[in-house]
């Protein structure tokens, strides 16, 4: 007759497998969820590119404004340097201020560099550079299918290899309790 041993009911041949299997089965499903929101993260990026790269900027007339005062320096607290130019544009009747990045300094003669953007359908509303809308959405698109198709590729993997989903499930674990 064997003798009974105070083991609580734990198989410990089988102890390592086990918890491998257990950390595995976590490391699944946490990089499941975790690819589901980095897609649907993705697909918003995705979607705002889109709409950024049709989006058309108002200020697209460009004109060369003439300088009516000297220009004043201005220099926040994160040390940039910037200039506001006060100017006319032809067909304006009031001054117009613009932040440049030079400075301009004399007055009165036309500043053929200091080329501004205006909206035709208002002539005094003037800008130094539109927003560039087509190149923050080019950078989303790219930036939503780099992450997302990263993100699909430790999916692969995940499914296909204990080994890096047993992996999977010790860093997720690990980022769940490190917060």
């Amino acid at each position: 007759m064997k003798k009974k041993s105070c083991n609580f009911g734990i198989d410990w041949g089988n102890i390592g497998s086990k918890a491998y299997s257990g950390t595995a089965s976590f490391g699944k499903d946490y990089t499941y969820i975790m690819t589901f929101i980095t897609l649907l993260i993705c697909l918003i990026l995705l979607i705002t590119g889109i709409v950024f790269m049709f989006k058309k900027s108002v200020y697209t007339q460009q004109v060369t404004m003439t300088v009516t005062q000297d220009s004043v320096l201005i220099n926040d607290s994160s040390g940039k340097i910037s200039y506001t130019t006060y100017g006319k544009v032809s067909g304006c009747k009031n001054t117009i201020t613009v932040t440049t990045s030079e400075p301009y300094i004399s007055t009165g003669q036309s500043v053929p560099t200091l080329t501004v953007y205006q909206n035709p359908s208002n002539l005094c509303d003037v800008i130094e550079k539109p927003f560039p809308y087509k190149m923050i959405g080019g950078f989303m698109i790219g930036f939503a299918v780099i992450i997302g198709g990263f993100s699909l590729i430790n999916l692969f993997f995940v499914k296909k290899y204990k080994g890096v989903a047993a992996a999977e499930g010790v860093m997720g674990a690990f980022n769940l309790f490190r917060r």
